[in-house]
Order: C-alpha cells, then sequence, then structure tokens
C-alpha cells in the first residue's frame, strides 16, 4: 500500500473517520521530513511509521473525551 492509503487506514483505527486531504498532506510532509533525520537501514520505514503514529497519539483529537 502506498503512504496515503496508509494514512488513510491509521486514521480508519485511531479515529474512527477517513483522513482528509490536508490531513494526508501533512502526514506526507511529515514522513519526508523525518526520513531526513533518520539512519537509512532496514528499520527506517519502522522508525518513520512509529514517530507518526505517536505523534497521532499525543493529538488532541485521540487524546480528547467527550
Amino acid at each position: 500500500a502506498d503512504s496515503r492509503q496508509r494514512i488513510q487506514v491509521l486514521y480508519a483505527h485511531l479515529f474512527q473517520r477517513p483522513a482528509n486531504d490536508n490531513e494526508i498532506e501533512n502526514l506526507v510532509n511529515f514522513q519526508r521530513e523525518f526520513e531526513a533525520t533518520v539512519t537509512l537501514d532496514k528499520d527506517s520505514e519502522l522508525k518513520i511509521w512509529t514517530a507518526m503514529v505517536h505523534t497521532l497519539l499525543l493529538s488532541s483529537e485521540y487524546i480528547h473525551v467527550d
């Protein structure tokens, strides 16, 4: 799956809704920028996606409880 599809799956799991275009673009940019800080090896993709998930788990949308 490409990054955009994976982001949609991630949003469905975390927020029970689809990601909008702006959210997808923000996370694609996050991936690109974070990748520049990671030593490229066999775990690079895992490191990038782990950082992205951690960021979303710390978002006010995820933490907020009604």
